[in-house]
């Protein structure tokens, strides 16, 4: 995943980064259901709350981009080409290289990570169903990524209300 550290990352805009995908997250929402807060709070935990590259803003895999990230493992696969590897409990935490897709727009990146939420999940899931079902698949290989989730989706929903009740 391109998961960058949100409590380390001294520039991160969470604010900023909200007010600018709100209504991307609104039209993504209504063609595809997905809910706009998990939306914005998946795009922030991939993104470190920036610009990505390749307006790749959900860490889909894919021809592309090569591009650094983190994963971990209990086992190494061998396919895997580390640049470095330190213990955590019973994983590893192994920085690699691997292929991002690139896309045209951020709507496009959106729609399809939306599109294959819709597929995986189900239409009309709650943000807690879909962050359950990425724990209990393994979507994300860092082993508190669903606390991540939790906590983030509490930040995203308190600036969604400061932007809704202000209208």
């Amino acid at each position: 995943m391109l998961l960058q550290s949100l409590w380390f990352n001294t520039k991160a805009q969470p604010k900023k980064f909200i007010d600018e995908h709100y209504q991307l997250a609104l039209l993504v929402e209504s063609k595809t259901g997905v809910p706009r807060e998990w939306l914005l709070t998946h795009a922030a935990i991939e993104t470190g709350w920036k610009k990505p590259q390749g307006n790749n803003y959900f860490g889909v895999k894919g021809k592309g981009v090569r591009l650094k990230t983190v994963e971990y493992y209990t086992i190494i696969p061998k396919h895997v080409t580390v640049i470095s590897k330190e213990r955590r409990g019973n994983k590893w935490r192994c920085v690699i290289m691997a292929n991002f897709k690139c896309y045209d727009s951020a709507l496009a990146s959106w729609l399809d990570y939306a599109n294959i939420l819709q597929k995986k999940v189900g239409y009309g899931c709650t943000s807690n169903e879909i962050a359950q079902y990425l724990h209990l698949t393994k979507y994300a290989t860092n082993p508190k990524q669903y606390v991540l989730y939790k906590k983030v989706l509490i930040m995203v929903k308190a600036e969604l209300w400061d932007i809704e009740c202000s209208k």
